[in-house]
C-alpha cells in the first residue's frame, strides 16, 4: 500500500523545545565538608603470625 504524495511524514512542531531540566538545579553531589571514610593511619595491619 503506498501514500499517496501529498500527505507528508509526520513531524512534530518545531516550535516545540526538547524537554530539558532546568539549568538552576545543579546536580546532587556529596557535601565537601565530609571527607571520605579511612582508616585512621595510627592503626597498622595486623600481621600473621
Amino acid at each position: 500500500m503506498v501514500l499517496p504524495n501529498a500527505v507528508p511524514p509526520v513531524q512534530l512542531p518545531s516550535a516545540i523545545p526538547p524537554v530539558q531540566l532546568p539549568s538552576a538545579i545543579p546536580p546532587v553531589q556529596l557535601p565537601s565538608a565530609i571527607p571520605p571514610v579511612q582508616l585512621p593511619s595510627a592503626i597498622p595491619p595486623i600481621p600473621f603470625p
